[in-house]
């Protein structure tokens, strides 16, 4: 019998993507924010709901289309940045508490992929230790524990991740037990081409739902030409 090479290589010999990482300022492209904004429309609509919460909102390109359909948008940011509408200075990681009327809302959420800054900031050993995260914490992890910490596991929320976040994991993984066991509802996921983000970043990343049921348990991106 022929020898039958690994079909999923485990190295980056041929991944040669991990060159160009997303960083944490990419911006979502618009195309994109639009096509996630008419998925969720139906749930907007039916639940009538009044806030979106745009937790690292950079310029605010995700909540972008919640805001031209007259929703109340609230970003937040470690950075001192031009944002849409109301804006919030502070590191979303290390946030006490948010006004009660923004759980009659909806999360969107464009986190960082990697640490840009090494040594790792204390901020993100911080947040990690209180979430009582041993090995090197997955960013985009530490922001979808502080979402459902400050709003509920029931909260919809639009989550883009990196693969890493929900597959490849092991048995014994706190994040794949955590993922399986907090509560919160993967009610769709919408798979995004390696070059979803163009500027030459390539990065296997997907759209999360989380407790809206409105949209395809399992759908793809469309054609955007």
């Amino acid at each position: 019998m022929a020898k039958v090479k690994n079909r999923y290589p485990t190295n980056n010999v041929r991944n040669t993507y991990s060159k160009k990482r997303k960083k944490s300022t990419i911006e979502t492209p618009l195309y994109l924010a639009d096509y996630i904004f008419k998925l969720v429309l139906g749930h907007i609509g039916t639940f009538q709901t009044k806030y979106c919460i745009d937790v690292g909102c950079h310029h605010g390109n995700l909540s972008l289309p919640f805001k031209k359909a007259r929703m109340n948008c609230l970003g937040y940011d470690n950075k001192t940045v031009k944002y849409h509408s109301t804006f919030c200075r502070k590191d979303f990681l290390q946030i006490k508490s948010l006004p009660a009327k923004l759980q009659h809302g909806i999360v969107v959420c464009n986190p960082p992929f990697n640490i840009s800054k090494s040594p790792v900031p204390e901020s993100i050993k911080k947040c990690a230790k209180h979430f009582k995260i041993k090995t090197s914490p997955l960013l985009p992890e530490l922001f979808l524990r502080k979402i459902f910490e400050k709003f509920g596991v029931s909260m919809p929320v639009v989550f883009i991740a990196p693969m890493g976040l929900i597959k490849n994991q092991r048995m014994k993984s706190s994040r794949w037990k955590w993922l399986r066991d907090c509560g919160a509802e993967i009610s769709g996921e919408l798979e995004l081409p390696i070059d979803a983000f163009g500027q030459g970043i390539l990065v296997h990343s997907s759209v999360l739902f989380f407790n809206i049921y409105d949209v395809p348990a399992k759908t793809f991106l469309g054609d955007i030409c």
